[in-house]
C-alpha cells in the first residue's frame, strides 16, 4: 500500500512538473493597449511640473517591466526563423528560368491603334 501511494505521489509530482515546464515555455506577448497607456502616463509624468521623484521611479519600474516583456517577445520565434533561413540557404539558388514568370508582375496589354 505504501509503495502504491509513493508511486501515485511520484506520478502526480511528475505530471505537475511537466505541466509547469510546458506552461513556462509558452511566452506571452505584451498587451500593446496597456503598453500605450503606460507609455502615455510616463510621458505625462515627465512633462508635468509637479511630478515627484517617487512618481518617476514608479513609472520607470513599469517601463523596465515592459522592456523585459518586449525583449522576450523579440526572441519568441528566433530559433524557428533561424531554422527556416538555414533551410532556404540549403536549397541554393533556383534553377535558371524556373519560377521567374510566376513572380513577375504582368504588364498591361498594349492597345494598337
Amino acid at each position: 500500500m505504501t509503495q502504491m501511494l509513493r508511486f501515485a505521489l511520484g506520478l502526480t509530482a511528475l505530471l505537475v512538473w511537466l505541466t509547469g515546464a510546458a506552461v513556462a515555455q509558452e511566452p506571452v506577448l505584451p498587451d500593446f493597449d496597456q503598453w500605450e497607456s503606460v507609455a502615455s502616463t510616463a510621458e505625462e509624468a515627465i512633462d508635468a511640473t509637479d511630478t515627484t521623484e517617487t512618481m518617476l521611479e514608479v513609472q520607470r519600474a513599469r517601463l523596465v517591466e515592459y522592456r523585459t516583456k518586449f525583449d522576450a517577445a523579440r526572441n519568441l520565434n528566433a530559433a524557428r526563423i533561424n531554422a527556416l533561413r538555414e533551410q532556404i540557404a540549403a536549397l541554393g539558388s533556383p534553377p535558371e528560368g524556373e519560377g521567374q514568370s510566376q513572380n513577375r508582375p504582368r504588364s498591361p496589354p498594349t492597345v494598337k491603334s
